[in-house]
C-alpha cells in the first residue's frame, strides 16, 4: 500500500506512525519494540516521538520494551550529542532500561546512508507463534521534525511477518556490518566539536553615519599650498602631509552612547574564548548563548539611547541643514560641484534611516561581530572536516596561542577530550565573570577591593561623608580607580513581574557599604548633583555603571 504523507489533505507520516502504533494497542499482552532508520535525524523529536509511542501502548498488558535506531554517521555527529548521554535522556524519559535501547551511526564505505524506514514489531520472546506482528513502513521521510510533519513524502506500509522478519534482518545486518568502529568515531568526535559552537564575522569596515564632501579642486590647491609651504617643508624635510580631499561631519555619532554605558562585549573576549577559522570566529555554543544574551539585555539601555540620538525630527533638521551648507558652498566653490556631492545629504539620510530600522546592525554596533545564524549542522560535513583540519595546522603549538587557542593547541589524544570539556566549562564561568567585571566597570574592581580588605577604612572610597557639600566634580586624572565625588551613570534593574526594565540614574559617588538588613549585600552610597542627602542602592540592582570623565 503506498501512501502520500504530509500533503494538505491527507495524514502527517508522524500522525501515520502513532495511529497505527494504537491499533496496535487492542492486543493483549505483547512486548513491543520500535526500529527507526533515518539518514536525517532530530534529537529531540526522536525523544518526543518515542515518549508518545510509550504512552500509546499502555493498555491490556502492552509496553514499548525497547528502541533501536540507525542513522548516517556524519549526520550524527553534525548534531553534537553525546551517544551515551542521550540514550540515558530517552531512558529516564521512558522507563525503558538503557540496555535497550540502542543508536547507532551507520559508517557505509564513505557513503551517505539514506535508507528510511520506521517499524513496531512484536518481541519474539512475547509471541507464542514466534511470528513477528506489528507494521513496517518504507518512506522517504526522514526522522526530522520537517520528514515527519511537513515535508512531502511517500511511503509503502507492510504488515506480514515475512516482510517484517526481512526488515529485522536487514536492520540487523546493517548494524553488524556497518557501525561505526571506535577508531572511526573518536576520530569524528574531533569534528563534533565544531558542530557544537557557533561562528561571527568581524565587520573591519566600521559602521558610522558620517556625511563626506569632496573639496573643489580650487580647495585642494589652496589647502596643499597652504600647508606644504616653505616653511613647513624644512620642519618636515624629506616628508609630506596627507593631501586634504574631503570634509567629514558626524551628527549622529553612534559610538557616543559607550560614553554612557560600556560596550557590553569586551575585546578580550573574543581574543581569548574564540578562534579564527574558515568561516569567522569560532566560539563554544555556551560562550555564545551568553554573548547573545549579554548583547539582547544591553540593547534595552543602548536602543532608546540611539533611537534619541537618531531621532526623526533630528534628523529631518539635520538634512535641511547640510542641504543648505551644500547649496551655499558648492556656489562658493569650496566643495566639488558633482554627483557625489549633490547626492550626499540623501545617501547619509537613507543610511541613517536603514541603520535605526535593521536590528542586526544595531547587533552589530553593539557587538562588533555578526553572528552567522547557519545551523552547523546543514553545513557539508566535509566542510567541517576542513574546518577543524585548518584550526589542527594553526594551532598546534600551546606555546604560541592564549586562552581557547591554547586548549586547541593541547587537544591531541582522547584523555585531552575530557580536559578540553572541561576547560569549556570553565570557560563558561570565567566569561560570566568578564560580562559582569564589564557591567560594573570601576565599580567592580572597588567593590573586589572592599571584600577582599573586610571592609577595612581607606582613603576616599570608604570616607563616611563628602569632604565637602558643594556640587561634586569628576576627577578626571587618569585614575581608573572609582574615588569619592566621582560622577557616574548607572541603570537600576526594574523588575514589574512582566518585564524587566532599566532605569537611568545619574550620581555621585560615596563610598562602598552593607546594607543594614543583614550587612550581607554590598551597597552603594551615593547622591546626586540636585541634593546632599544620602541614597544607596544594592548593587545587585544595577545592570551597568560607567565613571563619567572630563572632556
Amino acid at each position: 500500500m503506498l501512501i502520500l504523507f504530509n500533503e494538505p489533505n491527507s495524514t502527517s507520516l508522524l500522525s501515520f506512525i502513532t495511529e497505527k502504533v494504537k491499533s496496535l494497542n487492542t492486543q493483549d499482552n505483547n512486548s513491543w519494540i520500535f526500529y527507526a532508520i533515518t539518514c536525517y535525524f532530530n534529537p529531540k523529536t526522536f525523544k518526543n516521538l518515542i515518549a508518545e509511542l510509550k504512552k500509546i501502548l499502555g493498555n491490556k498488558g502492552n509496553k514499548l520494551s525497547g528502541v533501536h535506531i540507525l542513522i548516517d554517521s556524519k549526520e550524527w555527529v553534525k548534531e553534537g550529542q553525546n551517544k551515551d548521554d542521550y540514550i540515558k535522556e530517552i531512558s529516564a524519559n521512558t522507563q525503558i532500561p538503557s540496555s535497550q535501547i540502542t543508536l547507532t551511526p551507520i559508517d557505509y564505505q564513505n557513503k551517505l546512508f539514506h535508507a528510511k524506514g520506521y517499524a513496531m514489531i512484536s518481541s519474539l520472546d512475547t509471541n507464542v507463534e514466534n511470528q513477528p506482528e506489528g507494521f513496517a513502513i518504507i518512506t522517504s521521510g526522514n526522522l526530522t521534525e520537517s520528514g515527519l510533519n511537513s515535508n512531502i513524502e511517500l511511503g509503502k506500509i507492510v504488515y506480514d511477518s515475512n516482510s517484517l522478519e526481512e526488515f529485522m534482518n536487514i536492520f540487523v545486518q546493517l548494524q553488524n556490518n556497518y557501525s561505526l568502529s571506535p577508531q572511526k568515531e573518536a576520530e569524528l568526535r574531533k569534528y563534533q566539536i565544531i558542530a557544537e559552537g557557533t561562528f561571527y564575522h568581524h565587520w573591519h569596515p566600521t559602521i558610522d553615519l558620517k556625511i563626506k564632501l569632496e573639496l573643489s579642486s580650487e580647495e585642494k590647491k589652496r589647502l596643499s599650498e597652504l600647508t606644504n609651504n616653505e616653511e613647513t617643508r624644512k620642519k618636515l624635510e624629506i616628508f609630506k602631509l596627507k593631501k586634504q580631499e574631503s570634509i567629514t561631519d558626524d551628527p549622529i555619532n553612534i559610538k557616543s552612547v559607550f560614553d554612557i554605558c560600556p560596550e557590553p562585549i569586551p575585546p578580550n573576549i573574543w581574543a581569548n574564548y574564540s578562534i579564527d577559522t574558515l568561516l569567522g570566529q569560532w566560539m563554544p555554543s555556551e560562550i555564545s548563548k551568553l554573548i547573545e544574551k549579554e548583547v539582547e539585555e544591553s540593547k534595552k539601555i543602548l536602543k532608546p539611547l540611539l533611537q534619541e540620538i537618531g531621532d526623526s525630527e533630528k534628523i529631518a533638521q539635520y538634512t535641511r541643514e547640510f542641504n543648505e551648507y551644500v547649496d551655499r558652498k558648492m556656489r562658493e566653490n569650496f566643495i566639488e560641484f558633482s554627483t557625489d556631492n549633490l547626492f550626499a545629504t540623501k545617501k547619509w539620510q537613507e543610511r541613517v534611516t536603514t541603520f535605526f530600522a535593521d536590528d542586526n546592525l544595531l547587533n552589530v554596533v553593539i557587538c562588533d561581530y555578526e553572528k552567522i545564524n547557519v545551523s552547523v549542522n546543514k553545513i557539508k560535513f566535509d566542510l567541517i572536516k576542513e574546518i577543524h583540519n585548518r584550526i589542527q595546522d594553526f594551532y598546534y603549538s600551546p606555546d604560541r596561542h592564549i586562552g581557547l587557542g591554547r586548549t586547541f593547541a593541547n587537544l591531541k589524544n582522547e584523555s585531552n577530550q575530557i580536559k578540553f570539556n572541561q576547560k569549556i566549562s570553565d570557560s563558561v564561568e570565567q566569561v560570566k565573570k568578564i560580562l559582569q567585571k564589564n557591567r560594573l566597570g570601576e565599580l567592580y574592581d572597588a567593590l573586589q577591593q572592599n571584600n577582599q580588605t573586610n571592609n577595612q577604612r581607606k582613603p576616599d572610597i570608604y570616607s563616611d561623608k563628602l569632604v565637602n557639600d558643594e556640587t561634586p566634580t569628576p576627577k578626571n586624572t587618569g585614575n581608573n580607580h572609582l574615588q569619592l565625588n566621582d560622577i557616574f551613570i548607572a541603570f537600576e534593574i526594574i523588575n514589574n513581574n512582566e518585564e524587566i526594565k532599566y532605569e537611568r540614574l545619574d550620581g555621585v559617588f560615596i563610598r562602598l557599604d552593607k546594607s543594614h538588613e543583614d550587612g550581607t549585600v554590598d551597597t552603594l552610597i551615593y547622591k546626586t548633583s540636585e541634593s546632599s542627602k544620602e541614597k544607596s542602592i544594592a548593587i545587585n540592582k544595577l545592570r551597568t555603571f560607567k565613571k563619567q570623565w572630563l572632556s
